[in-house]
């Protein structure tokens, strides 16, 4: 009977080694040095959605504390701090409000600049860097500005505050984001409670990022959580436009107030009378009747 031997070899350089001795060879050899960690920027891709908010609480604030009004003031807060984040309208580009060598820029794009230094120089050697000492006198002026936001919004959303709390967890719950900032932030009762906060803990614009994520991810999570109340804020939007479209139409096509001055009677009409008026009111002789009580107001 032959026996079949579980010995193996391989041969190399036309010399047979065991494979026993090549597995400890492979174990003793020094490996090469893996890479260094390398900062990344958190990231929201432009197709990512909304998750639904799962919470009891829903029921009670949907239509109620939060309303229209309520879903309106969370858009109009997304689309302050995206001016922060990337700029305002500049023509057909957006051109940021911080000053860094020659140029303006967002805070997205200052964090992914800060984000170069750190991995070009070294977490440790970044401190020494001027491009990195530049960078900290805009990262306060951006926390001052956010604060300043806040601290508009903050009244209009006082009396849903306690809920708001409990939204925010369940948000930061569905994203795996428990240790998110907005929760320390959202617990701050005072507005120097949160220049505290920002002040130890945002102390980066990658932080500044993500805590600008979260917060964006939160309001679009609410908004769609809350069907009643967003259905209103579509019907009235919906409404506007069609109210500021045919008072576009009558001050084009009747001599309601000199040229000069319609720039600033519309604006007028759109911050003091676009909700009042309804659709049938928008006629030439109502407009100059308008137009006679912004003259006066404003002699």
């Amino acid at each position: 009977m032959k026996h079949y031997s579980l010995y193996l070899e391989f041969t190399v350089f036309n010399t047979k080694i065991p494979v026993s001795l090549c597995i400890i060879l492979l174990l003793i050899t020094p490996q090469p040095a893996t890479c260094a960690h390398k900062e990344e920027l958190p990231t929201r891709a432009i197709e990512d959605t909304a998750i639904p908010i799962k919470s009891t609480i829903l029921s009670l604030v949907d239509g109620s504390f939060i309303n229209a009004n309520a879903i309106e003031v969370m858009q109009y807060f997304k689309h302050l701090v995206v001016g922060i984040r990337f700029g305002t309208h500049n023509g057909n580009k957006r051109k940021g409000r911080y000053h860094l060598r020659g140029d303006y820029y967002g805070t997205y794009a200052l964090a992914q600049h800060e984000v170069t230094l750190i991995n070009t120089h070294g977490a440790n050697a970044i401190r020494s860097i001027p491009e990195w000492c530049e960078l900290r006198p805009l990262l306060q002026q951006a926390k001052q500005d956010f604060l300043a936001i806040a601290d508009r919004f903050r009244v209009l959303l006082s009396g849903a505050k306690e809920y708001l709390v409990s939204l925010m967890e369940s948000s930061c719950k569905a994203r795996k984001r428990d240790d998110s900032l907005l929760l320390c932030w959202a617990r701050c009762c005072t507005a120097a409670d949160e220049n505290d906060l920002f002040d130890k803990q945002v102390g980066s614009f990658k932080l500044f990022e993500q805590f600008c994520i979260d917060l964006s991810n939160f309001f679009d999570d609410l908004t769609i959580s809350c069907p009643r109340a967003y259905a209103k804020f579509k019907a009235r939007d919906r409404a506007r436009r069609e109210k500021w479209e045919r008072i576009k139409d009558v001050m084009q096509n009747n001599s309601v107030i000199a040229e000069n001055n319609q720039g600033a009677f519309m604006n007028y009409l759109k911050k003091k009378h676009l909700d009042k008026l309804s659709l049938a009111d928008i006629k030439p002789d109502r407009l100059k009747s308008l137009a006679k009580d912004w003259a006066s107001s404003a002699a």
